[in-house]
């Protein structure tokens, strides 16, 4: 996903990229997650859900989130805790960052590397970007 991408350098590496292959007249498709507001804090870690393994041990899901206004990037962590049968516990530690993009930061990034804009959706249903739109897709083709 593109919100992985997490400064301008690596973006605009992608559309490079796009750019070397992308056929005379061919149409680039790129969608991002709307950024909610509630999407933009920090939350301590918090219990999500459990289940049980086959073997018979709980695994205990939780999970937290940071969000850094400057950079614009939210690392979300899961986490994974269970007792081995000597009664051990494991964690297992899953970090996952991502920059939040919003739609005219979009435009401009695309614009910008040599791209032109001539659709936007709100989802993958084609419809239309609204404010509570839960994608943001942007359908484009080469400026030049």
């Amino acid at each position: 996903m593109f919100e992985h991408l997490l400064s301008r350098h690596e973006q605009e590496s992608l559309y490079a990229c796009v750019h070397e292959h992308l056929a005379p007249g061919g149409t680039f498709v790129v969608s991002t997650v709307f950024p909610k507001p509630g999407g933009m804090r920090t939350v301590a870690e918090e219990h999500w859900s459990s289940y049980r393994r086959p073997e018979g041990h709980e695994i205990r899901l939780s999970g937290a989130s940071e969000y850094d206004p400057v950079t614009q990037t939210c690392t979300e962590t899961a986490y994974r805790r269970w007792t081995d049968v000597t009664g051990e516990e494991t964690v297992s530690v899953a970090p996952l960052a991502r920059r939040l993009i919003f739609p005219q930061e979009m435009d401009a990034l695309l614009h910008y590397n040599g791209f032109e804009v001539f659709e936007r959706y709100g989802d993958y249903d084609f419809s239309p970007l609204a404010g509570d739109s839960r994608m943001v897709i942007h359908v484009c083709r080469s400026a030049a």
